[in-house]
């Protein structure tokens, strides 16, 4: 590591021919349960407060008694045509088991959703998609959803883009490559006192950049004791790096809840690849070693200036 089924007909969203964020009106109380529906999905949740509020506007309340069937097992790519969000309730996936049963592939809750494969791929439905209990819904109709993701996958690369450039280790690679970096990168949810990296671990090999919350860094000796060797903050980075068995430090995110720490994870390969070449001529190690990390010292050492985690601070607040 270096530191640094019975179909539901007629449910419809949007305005044929108009615009597909356009849905029927919204009172105060069915705003505020969107928002918190929304608050509880993992992709939606990302979306920035002008994306929310066209979704918000887009979405169409559907209710459905235990038993029925939202969405069917080979529907046409012309039928799969609408995204779910579950407000209340729950919702069966199940698949054909091909002897007249089926199979019961997963249960989804409150905040859960579905039916975009079918949206993204154009294919058929490949699973139905039944209430075990009576269930709210909010659908978003085909080219609702598309727009959407459109501009979210817009908003997201931008926001990453803006987010990389102040990281110290990149400041050789050029705006092209950075957001090429934006494309690749992962975001990764790391809940409150949970590993993000660990001594000894083989599997990964790949540059971590704190996007929120805070880390901890610590040695482990023999005995089992730790001792804190730095503290990472929003833009502080670390490499976990299996060839140099020297750097075996382990990553901890402290706070509380299940985001205490959120990470933009970016493969060694594709950085290589990437902003390897631009490093090299900048005379900067393209990747072990790299510029700017946090070195493993008993003080703790930033990588990100004070003027630059301030407008960070800032951002987030």
């Amino acid at each position: 590591l270096v530191l640094n089924g019975q179909r539901r007909g007629g449910v419809t969203s949007g305005t044929a021919g108009g615009d597909p964020l356009s849905g029927p009106p919204k009172n105060s109380d069915e705003k505020s349960r969107i928002t918190g529906m929304i608050s509880q999905n993992g992709f939606l949740r990302q979306l920035d407060d002008s994306l929310l509020a066209d979704l918000a506007g887009a979405l169409t309340p559907l209710q459905v008694a235990g038993g029925e069937t939202i969405a069917a097992e080979g529907d046409s790519v012309e039928d799969a045509d609408k995204f779910f969000i579950i407000e209340e309730g729950e919702v069966q996936m199940t698949q054909d088991r091909g002897d007249g049963g089926v199979v019961v592939a997963k249960e989804l809750q409150a905040g859960e959703s579905f039916g975009e494969l079918a949206l993204l791929h154009g294919v058929k439905r490949e699973a139905s998609f039944v209430a075990k209990t009576a269930s709210t819904l909010w659908v978003l109709s085909r080219d609702g959803y598309r727009v959407t993701l459109m501009r979210a996958t817009e908003a997201r690369r931008q926001r990453y883009k803006d987010f990389l450039r102040g990281v110290s280790c990149l400041k050789g690679v050029s705006d092209y490559d950075v957001l090429a970096l934006a494309d690749a990168a992962v975001e990764v949810e790391v809940p409150a006192n949970e590993l993000a990296y660990f001594q000894g671990d083989e599997s990964s090999h790949r540059l971590s950049v704190v996007l929120r919350g805070e880390a901890s860094c610590f040695l482990t000796n023999a005995a089992g004791a730790e001792q804190e060797v730095a503290r990472l903050k929003r833009g502080d980075h670390f490499i976990e790096d299996p060839a140099n068995p020297t750097e075996t430090t382990n990553v901890r995110a402290i706070g509380s809840g299940k985001r205490a720490l959120v990470l933009l994870r970016i493969e060694a390969d594709v950085f290589m690849r990437l902003a390897g070449s631009m490093l090299s001529v900048a005379g900067t190690e393209p990747f072990e070693g790299i510029a700017g990390a946090v070195e493993l010292t008993s003080t703790p050492q930033p990588n990100i200036s004070a003027a630059q985690r301030a407008s960070w601070q800032d951002e987030e607040a």
